[in-house]
């Protein structure tokens, strides 16, 4: 296991490095000369090295970082470390991501996410059949850009999602719809929608049943009460 870069490790470095060249300026002279010979030739040795990271984060595809030796080895492994460790966590979303769409889909209401400032994140199927939206084409787009009607237009615009919407749908005036949002996650809203529209036939047919059978109650006992 590669041991992380310390300054202490690297100060020995260039001491181990430098050492060479100061004994041998110092036994034979030039050793101005030899110390600059000995700087530009690290020099030339770390920008191969930088050379070699460059390539490997923008060109090589591999996740293999490549070999290096002395202070660069463990700047190599680091960022292998790094990478493993991003790719795992981005796989791990991605499988609560589809875990979230896998679920939302199975769900009897359409589902839609969208922004704070109204801008739609994702949406289910029957969101697309029941409202008419398009994903991906729609991902971005504000989405009282979308759905139109005046009520929802203001429902968004007055962000009060504290009680329920009721309104006709934009696509057929035969369906009524209920529009439920909550909070989702920071700056998002999740917002359910509801085909309701047999719901309010069964409460018009109970409302004029019992209208029925009041009145028709009402009419015998008028006439028992007139003789």
């Amino acid at each position: 296991m590669v041991e992380r870069l310390s300054w202490k490790k690297l100060a020995w470095e260039l001491a181990f490095f430098y050492l060479p060249w100061l004994v041998v300026g110092g036994l034979f002279g030039g050793l101005p000369w030899l110390l600059l010979g000995a700087t530009v030739a690290m020099l030339l040795w770390h920008l191969h090295q930088q050379i070699k990271l460059s390539d490997w984060l923008w060109k090589d595809k591999s996740l293999t970082p490549p070999s290096g030796t002395g202070s660069w080895e463990p700047l190599f492994n680091g960022i292998y470390r790094l990478q493993k460790r991003n790719r795992r966590r981005r796989k791990e979303l991605a499988n609560l991501i589809r875990r979230f769409r896998n679920g939302a889909e199975s769900l009897p209401d359409a589902v839609v996410v969208f922004e704070r400032d109204g801008a739609i994140v994702w949406c289910n199927k029957l969101a697309q059949e029941l409202l008419g939206l398009r994903m991906p084409d729609d991902n971005g787009q504000h989405i009282s850009n979308l759905i139109r009607a005046p009520e929802f237009v203001s429902y968004i615009a007055n962000a009060n999602y504290d009680t329920a919407l009721e309104m006709r749908s934009h696509l057929n005036s035969a369906r009524t719809l209920e529009f439920r949002t909550m909070p989702y996650a920071e700056g998002e809203y999740l917002m359910v929608v509801r085909d309701i529209t047999q719901l309010k036939q069964l409460e018009g047919m109970r409302r004029n049943f019992f209208a029925n059978v009041s009145h028709e109650l009402r009419t015998p006992m008028t006439v028992l009460r007139g003789t």
